[in-house]
């Protein structure tokens, strides 16, 4: 009788290390993908953001000489987000575009030039971290080269958008009529 029931718990401690050793590991959050037709959803607002002229770091200095003018970003929202803002909960899926250009001096006038990035803004219970939202930065016109990984995105994303408030879902914009 001892010797079962010495076997049953050898048997238990060896099976558990084993399935230890072979259990999936946490699997990080999932990459945010390419919006495609973003530009078909609904135009939320627009925003132009000023060259910060008070910033002297080789950085910011740098970042002048790529944009003098400032920027300009317009803000899409597919149908779930829109939804969020009408109800002011962002169900899952629901997915915030900021399509970021360089401003450009032509003719005494600013207008848009280049891309910057096209920055995506997912509702995902896999970012638990970050309020439920999946973050990333697609460098210029492509779909497939980031500006950061998924996971400095992310951060630094929620950096910023963790000021607009819990009670706000983290979104800053509002639909306006």
């Amino acid at each position: 009788m001892k010797r079962l029931t010495l076997l049953s718990a050898s048997a238990l401690v060896w099976s558990t290390v084993l399935f230890a050793q072979t259990a999936a590991p946490t699997s990080p959050a999932p990459e945010v993908p390419y919006p495609d037709g973003y530009r078909r959803w609904m135009h939320i607002t627009s925003v132009v953001s000023p060259p910060k002229k008070e910033e002297t770091s080789a950085h910011s200095d740098a970042a002048k000489n790529l944009a003098p003018h400032g920027l300009i970003h317009h803000l899409y929202a597919n149908e779930l987000a829109l939804e969020g803002y009408r109800t002011g909960h962002f169900p899952e899926g629901a997915v915030l575009i900021a399509d970021w250009f360089v401003l450009d001096e032509m003719h005494g006038g600013l207008v848009q030039g280049p891309r910057q990035s096209v920055d995506v803004m997912i509702r995902d219970v896999r970012y638990p971290a970050t309020g439920g939202w999946g973050f990333t930065k697609f460098d210029q016109d492509s779909h497939t080269k980031r500006k950061v990984d998924a996971t400095g995105a992310t951060q630094s994303c929620f950096e910023c958008h963790k000021h607009a408030g819990a009670e706000r879902e983290f979104v800053f914009s509002t639909l306006k009529p």
